[in-house]
């Protein structure tokens, strides 16, 4: 497998809570276990950023789909490049919302979300690497 690990960044056009967002994640998860596809779906405020791994093809195929998906506005594909190996392992797709999670450095990911979600041309690339970096180093923990 040509493995691959595709960032975006996204808006909601409304907010999106409880049921609607568990729904989307449930079908993202089939839909993912079905492609072969791990994932890492952050919610912050009204942003979405997305770590997908697979193949080249797939994940290109899900973005497109992303990308003209009303549920989604503004989409930025800011990394799409080779990986060794997966971060998610198994993971079909974890969510995170950095809103009300009590998460472990919650400021460390919220600024690093931050980052990635103002960056623009080539710092979006830097700033999805420092995303990746840190995410494959809390899953070795």
């Amino acid at each position: 497998m040509n493995l691959y690990q595709l960032v975006y960044v996204s808006k909601l056009p409304k907010p999106m809570k409880g049921r609607e967002l568990k729904l989307l994640i449930e079908r993202a998860k089939i839909k993912n276990i079905n492609l072969d596809v791990t994932s890492l779906l952050i919610k912050f405020d009204t942003n979405l950023i997305q770590i997908l791994e697979g193949n080249r093809h797939t994940l290109q195929e899900l973005y497109d789909d992303i990308e003209s998906d009303s549920r989604h506005i503004n989409v930025r594909n800011c990394y799409f490049e080779p990986a060794e190996q997966r971060i998610f392992g198994k993971w079909a797709l974890t969510f995170l919302n950095l809103n009300n999670e009590k998460l472990k450095s919650k400021e460390r990911l919220q600024e690093l979300a931050h980052q990635l979600i103002d960056a623009r041309g080539d710092d979006e690339h830097s700033k999805s690497i420092l995303l990746l970096d840190e995410f494959s180093e809390r899953v070795k923990q």
